[in-house]
């Protein structure tokens, strides 16, 4: 170790090793080596510590050649023993003197030669060993060699001295069109020639060159062949002045440097470098005749100006697409509306607050005619001899502010809080009774008493048709509540209301307007993009991308241009998939629907004669995918084989078995259901919000999710939604799809269930929604939820109308129900420990109803009572809740302790009544709820072995939490031990009654089959812990269904006893037993 504290290597040359030398005791050999441990290794070392002992006067002249034979060293060592000697020379006091004798005899001796000499050591050193003479001459030598090597300029004949060899070279290169590949020798021979006979510029030549290339798109990479002859640097250089010149500024060369004359218009014409000039340099760059990196940096305006200037419009953007979700009650025109002119923008802009509503109730028939509003078909029974309403009156069905609402009629005075011809402070009333309501312009009658309507004040409507619609708030908007008819005899019992839909052309789904560019147009960087893109060259191209997206935020797949061009190539990767999936055309349909790949239609088919699958998709797929995000909706043709080759992707190569295939897939690729994943919620569900009510579109994408597990479903919806907000585009569709169906929901009145029009208006109602979910199934879905936890109560008109949904809406729905459940925790009671949460109530509610409403649809409803299973089985008692609605919902039947309303007169008579009317109402034989009962019985069966089935471990959680519920509950209030302990008991109760409705009275259990998952009597009380009570329930359905089989062999038993006895007794007995007179068989 030396001072310092490094570790230092085992000296080699030791002090006995050089007495040894000095002494001749070490000799050199040529049979072997006298001097060992010697090693490739540490040959630079051992030269070192010799050339030191030397040095230091320890070893002799001719014993360090001696000691190198001896050493064994093999190969060429000069370089090394010139490195030596050199660090010895920068010893403080060395002698280069000594030094120079060592290198002259090692010169001699053939260890150093003088070319390494030459290069390494110093002059002083070489001058002592008599390699150079005069040190002074040698000096100014080299002085003269460096001023010509780096500061002696060549005189090259440039164009304006003389252009004779320019106008040649410009001849051999424009003249012969497009380049062609034979003639690459001859022209490269003759632009030698011309830059050595007329000494032309190399860096001129090159440069033009290059604009030879640019001119012949064709042959461009023929010509950039020739760019081997010239500097390694030259192209670049050349390149780059050319980006320069295009980019700078030369209005003030128009007329001189000091006369700007024309300047402006010389400005105006600069536009940048030509698309030749990037397709020019995109070749280069793919035949790496320039580097990327380089390039980057002679390009106007810079990477962090377009960053910055990207992030403002999209910032600006984000807060208007934010904008959308505020309702604007002062301005009813839409926004980006222009059509305005001179005279309304004058009166749009009068004081007093009358301008703006001036210019809007001038408007107003135009506005009612483009939205769809028509008056009442009655005009003359409206104002009953009365004339019009005067110009600018608020018409029928229009809500909002607008002037006064005309004088009272004569000898009517007028009332305080009604001025004439001033705007009208309500704007809404739409509640009260709808557009014609009013017989005439209304007034205040000296009590106070609103009149001017028919029939007297209020018209002789009742209260609850009067305020049937509720008041829709302040504002403008369109009447799409129950809208009231009234004849002209007035109202009462002649009176019949109408209900009229709001339109689906109020539904404004389209979010392409918020598609805006947020790059410039002509800029620098994006058209590198393309060029790069254009002639194929995706490495560097995708390089770039990347840059843009990591480096500086900025997607440049938002410029339309550079999308198309991802979207071709893309289309191109898709295609040779798409087309094994299609070998007879697109009309000779998909391989994966029919035989040979459906073993419904072909079930002699093997797996080995299936045909091959088709290739599998290329990994720059994901890539381009990943750049594109919610712009790959611009070319749906592209995102439907997307979606069917992510099908192909799934069945062949990610072990996704569908509906009919013998065997899972061999060779199974475990990313590929997580690159598939990614693909759905980054790209396809922020495509099908902007793609507006496209239902093939979802059922295409239904066909790719129903081929995973719902897991994974799940994590791609909750992926799914936070992408949709990613891009301002699909987060404005997905804030008008939200807007739409809050406008279906303020405007959802149904008709009583008497009323004939109840279908129709329903019918309208579900096309409405239906359009809305087509479009964004997951926010839809989520407002479902809120409205449902928030209004418990408008949950069944809502259930009426979802009625139309596809798959996938009903796939959402199930998500979004579990998702609300599980992530509001257990905080599911209130503080009273007694009554659940509304929020809670609602979602009950609304889960049974989705679960009757669409049992034709693939609502998930395994995985629900799974859900609820796994929930009950780990001590929530609260899922018990969601088990009682569902059962309660689909199969009919109540609780044990639940009465119909109509029949709550029943509680007041004795017990044998009521027990009796109970059971009726739980005797549910219409035939909806035949088909929910069959329906859950086939879910709580599914499974592939009996202990995956959930028929009776359901059963036995439910009993178990029973006990939990008493015993281990965590709460200090009693009162919620006991609500919850009876809530369990009845839900309890009325699965049980579920099972043996299906075993006994429906058919729908084999007795066998219920007998073949049921654990005996004792292990459930013993292993299971189920309360004897339950276990004997459990059992129950078996003894009523042997019930009569038993009852047959004890009446035979009977007979025959009887006969054999053959006394009076026995013989009245048997008469009583075959049901003779006055007696009953017990068999009946």
């Amino acid at each position: 170790m030396d001072d310092h504290g490094y570790e230092l290597p085992e000296r080699l040359v030791t002090d006995e090793r050089v007495r040894d030398l000095n002494s001749k005791k070490i000799a050199a050999s040529d049979v072997g080596t006298t001097l060992p441990g010697i090693t490739e290794e540490n040959q630079l070392q051992f030269l070192l510590e010799l050339c030191e002992a030397y040095s230091d006067g320890k070893l002799e002249l001719d014993k360090v050649l001696v000691a190198i034979s001896a050493a064994g060293l093999k190969g060429d060592i000069s370089t090394d023993l010139a490195h030596a000697i050199w660090l010895c020379s920068q010893k403080a006091g060395s002698k280069h003197e000594q030094l120079g004798e060592l290198v002259a005899e090692c010169i001699k001796k053939g260890k150093l030669t003088r070319k390494v000499v030459l290069e390494l050591e110093e002059m002083e050193l070489m001058a002592h060993s008599g390699v150079v003479g005069n040190v002074e001459i040698i000096r100014k030598k080299e002085r003269q060699a460096y001023t010509s090597m780096y500061f002696k300029q060549d005189k090259f004949n440039l164009l304006r001295e003389e252009n004779e060899g320019y106008g040649k070279l410009l001849t051999a290169l424009l003249s012969g069109g497009e380049l062609q590949q034979q003639h690459l020798p001859a022209l490269r021979n003759e632009i030698k020639s011309l830059i050595g006979a007329f000494k032309l510029d190399p860096n001129r030549v090159c440069d033009l060159v290059l604009e030879a290339a640019a001119r012949d798109a064709a042959g461009c990479r023929v010509w950039l062949q020739l760019m081997p002859m010239f500097n390694k640097d030259a192209p670049m250089q050349m390149l780059a002045m050319k980006f320069l010149h295009y980019q700078q500024d030369h209005s003030n060369l128009t007329a001189g440097e000091d006369d700007a004359s024309g300047s402006a218009d010389k400005a105006a014409g600069n536009k940048g470098p030509p698309v030749s000039l990037f397709q020019l340099a995109a070749e280069m760059i793919k035949g790496g005749h320039v580097s990327l990196e380089g390039l980057l940096s002679y390009l106007s305006p810079t990477a962090d100006e377009l960053s910055n200037s990207y992030k403002t419009r999209f910032e600006q953007l984000r807060e208007e697409v934010k904008g959308l979700s505020l309702a604007n009650l002062g301005d009813s025109t839409t926004p980006g509306d222009t059509t305005a002119g001179p005279a309304e923008e004058a009166a749009a802009a009068g004081g007093g607050g009358g301008g703006r509503l001036a210019l809007l109730t001038g408007k107003l028939d135009e506005i009612a005619q483009t939205r769809g509003i028509t008056d009442a078909p009655d005009e003359p029974a409206r104002y009953q001899g009365r004339p019009p309403p005067p110009s600018g009156m608020l018409g029928p069905g229009i809500q909002g502010m607008g002037p006064g609402m005309g004088p009272p009629p004569p000898g009517v005075p007028w009332q305080r809080g009604i001025v004439p011809g001033g705007p009208m402070g309500m704007g809404g009333m739409q509640g009260m009774g709808g557009p014609n309501m009013m017989a005439g312009p209304p007034y205040m009658a000296p009590g106070g008493m609103l009149y001017g309507m028919q029939n007297g004040p209020m018209g002789g409507m009742s209260a609850s048709q009067m305020m049937g619609g509720g008041v829709r708030g302040l504002g403008g908007g369109v009447s799409a509540a129950p809208q009231a008819v009234r004849p002209p005899g007035g109202g009462g019992a002649d009176y019949q209301a109408t209900y009229n839909v709001m339109p689906a052309s109020q539904l404004d789904l389209d979010a392409r307007a918020y598609d805006r560019a947020l790059l410039e147009k002509g800029d620098s960087h994006l058209q590198l993009l393309q060029a790069l893109m254009r002639v194929g060259d995706w490495e560097h191209a995708l390089g770039m991308l990347e840059w843009l997206q990591k480096c500086h935020g900025v997607q440049a797949t938002n410029d339309l241009d550079t999308s198309r061009h991802v979207l071709s190539h893309l289309k191109s990767l898709l295609t040779p998939t798409y087309t094994s999936l299609y070998p007879k055309g697109p009309l000779g349909g998909n391989v994966l629907k029919r035989p040979p790949y459906s073993t419904a239609g072909n079930p002699g088919r093997t797996p080995q004669a299936l045909p091959a699958p088709g290739p599998e998709l290329d990994p720059l797929v994901h890539q381009l995918l990943e750049h594109l995000g919610a712009y790959v909706y611009r070319d749906t043709e592209i995102v439907v084989m997307l979606l069917r080759v992510l099908q192909h992707e799934l069945v062949f190569y990610g072990g996704m078995r569908p509906l009919g295939w013998p065997v899972a897939q061999q060779g199974v690729d475990s990313s590929k259901v997580e690159q598939v994943s990614k693909v759905l919620s980054n790209n396809i569900f922020p495509a099908l919000c902007i793609s507006y009510a496209n239902r093939a579109l979802s059922q295409e994408i239904w066909d790719v999710l129903e081929l995973m597990p719902f897991a994974d479903r799940a994590e791609i919806y909750r992926q799914g939604i936070a992408a949709c907000s990613a891009t301002p585009v699909s987060a404005a569709a997905s804030t008008l799809a939200v807007k739409a169906f809050k406008k279906i929901k303020a405007r959802l009145a149904l008709p009583d269930k008497t009323d004939k029009a109840r279908k129709d208006v329903i019918r309208a109602n579900a096309h409405l929604l239906s359009k809305v979910t087509h479009s964004a199934p997951l926010q839809v879905a989520d407002q479902i939820m809120w409205w449902a936890a928030g209004s418990p109560n408008a949950v069944e008109p809502l259930a009426e109308i979802m009625k139309l949904p596809n798959n996938l809406t009903i796939d959402c729905l199930t998500y979004m129900v579990l998702q609300w459940w599980s992530r509001l925790g257990k905080n599911k009671m209130k503080a009273d420990g007694a009554n659940e949460e509304d929020w809670v109530t609602g979602i009950m509610e609304l889960l049974g109803l989705a679960c009757r409403f669409h049992s034709m649809y693939s609502f998930d409803l395994g995985h629900v009572l799974r859900f609820m299973y796994d929930g009950i089985k780990n001590g929530d008692a609260m899922d018990m809740l969601l088990l009682k609605s569902l059962l309660s919902k689909m199969t009919g039947i109540e609780g044990p302790a639940t009465v119909d309303p109509k029949d709550a007169h029943i509680l007041c008579s004795g017990n044998v009544l009521q027990a009796e009317k109970i059971t009726s109402v739980l005797d549910r034989s219409e035939k909806k709820y035949v088909s929910g009962r069959r329906m859950v019985l086939e879910e709580l069966q599914d499974g592939p072995a009996i202990d995956q089935q959930l028929l009776v471990p359901l059963a036995i959680a439910m009993s178990q939490q029973l006990e939990y519920t008493l015993y281990a509950l965590p709460t200090r209030h009693i009162k919620e031990v006991a609500e919850l302990h009876d809530r369990v008991n009845d839900t309890t109760q009325q699965y049980l009654t579920f099972i043996e409705q299906c075993i006994v009275k429906d058919k729908l259990l084999a007795l066998e089959q219920y007998l073949s998952v049921l654990p005996p009597i004792h292990r459930l009380i013993s292993e299971y812990g189920v309360h004897p009570a339950f276990a004997w329930a459990l059992w129950r359905p078996v003894i009523t269904a042997l019930e009569p089989e038993l009852m047959v062999k004890l009446e035979a038993k009977l007979a025959a006893a009887a006969a054999a006895a053959g006394d009076e007794e026995g013989d009245e007995l048997a008469g009583l037993l075959a049901g003779g007179p006055g007696g009953k068989s017990h068999g009946g």
